[in-house]
């Protein structure tokens, strides 16, 4: 599927499901309750629906982590993009949080989510590993991400 339809499905399911979120309470259930029990059915976007709650409105990083974390175990790709920047976030340079960003960054990069690769390339690129960087930057820029193909023009000059 060509990064074009990908958003165009991803639109469609993140507008399906925020549809029946706003639908539950006029059943009666609590919708953070309802999104609980569907992440813990095994519903990776609704895992990561309860990540980008925490992260946003609640800024709770730890607890944003824990969901995107099941996410990408779910196959929301998306969630381990995001699961590796918070976990970026928490170390320097060659440590092992950078290590295990970079599983996150990488898996998401092998299913062809762009963000990723450009993320991936940049860490790569702080870490001094500039010919690595460029691999992760290329296959960005080819899955249309435009600081992708800029990064590239820069490590080429």
């Amino acid at each position: 599927m060509n990064s074009f339809y990908k958003g165009k499905v991803s639109c469609c399911l993140t507008g399906i499901l925020f549809f029946f979120i706003a639908a539950v309470p006029a059943f009666g259930q609590d919708k953070d309750q309802k999104l609980e029990e569907m992440c813990q059915g095994g519903n990776s976007f609704a895992c990561f629906t309860i990540g980008e709650k925490k992260r946003t409105l609640d800024r709770d990083n730890k607890k944003a982590l824990e969901y995107y974390r099941k996410a990408c175990d779910g196959g929301w790709i998306t969630g381990c993009n995001n699961a590796g920047i918070l976990i970026q976030m928490q170390g320097a340079q060659y440590s092992k949080y950078w290590k295990e960003a970079a599983k996150y960054f990488e898996k998401a990069c092998d299913k062809d989510e762009s963000n990723a690769c450009f993320n991936l390339g940049s860490l790569k690129y702080r870490e001094g590993r500039a010919s690595s960087a460029k691999k992760y930057y290329k296959k960005a820029c080819d899955l249309g991400n435009s600081m992708g193909c800029e990064n590239i023009k820069v490590l080429e000059n």
